[in-house]
């Protein structure tokens, strides 16, 4: 037996495809129209949005907060739904009768716990930072822990 109808389901992913797009397609036309000059480089091993900021000749402030806002937005809202279903997963574990049962869950369980922790520490520390306190460099470097590690 499926936990989960088909027309659920396919709600959940028309859902996520136009709140995907509600929340990328207003960014992606105000960088769109943004007027670009001098070397077309980008620093940076991947399409990330703040590289591309960089070679605007123009002010981008209202660009980079908007930038802010989404990925604060996404960012914390996936937490807090990542966080509340954790929480749910490691109460059920508790509920695991046997002290040998538990311990092979949190063993099967604490490398995703792991992975998600990096992916959304380093997602947030690079995104939802003011641009001043910005660092390409270092940014780089999360980029690439960060495709390694995951």
């Amino acid at each position: 037996p499926t936990i989960m109808t088909e027309r659920a389901c396919s709600r959940l992913v028309l859902g996520a495809w136009v709140g995907g797009l509600v929340m990328i397609l207003p960014p992606a036309v105000l960088k769109a129209r943004l007027p670009y000059c001098g070397p077309n480089i980008i620093d940076h091993y991947f399409c990330d949005s703040a590289p591309l900021l960089h070679l605007a000749c123009t002010d981008i402030r209202l660009v980079e907060l908007n930038d802010f806002v989404v990925s604060l937005v996404l960012l914390l809202g996936s937490l807090a739904l990542t966080i509340v279903s954790y929480a749910w997963i490691i109460s059920t574990i508790f509920r695991i009768p046997s002290a040998q049962g538990r311990q092979k869950t949190f063993a099967t369980c604490a490398s995703h716990f792991t992975v998600v922790s990096l992916g959304f520490g380093i997602s947030i520390f690079v995104y939802v930072r003011p641009s001043q306190m910005n660092s390409v460099h270092l940014n780089k470097i999360l980029s690439v822990l960060s495709g390694i590690v995951t």
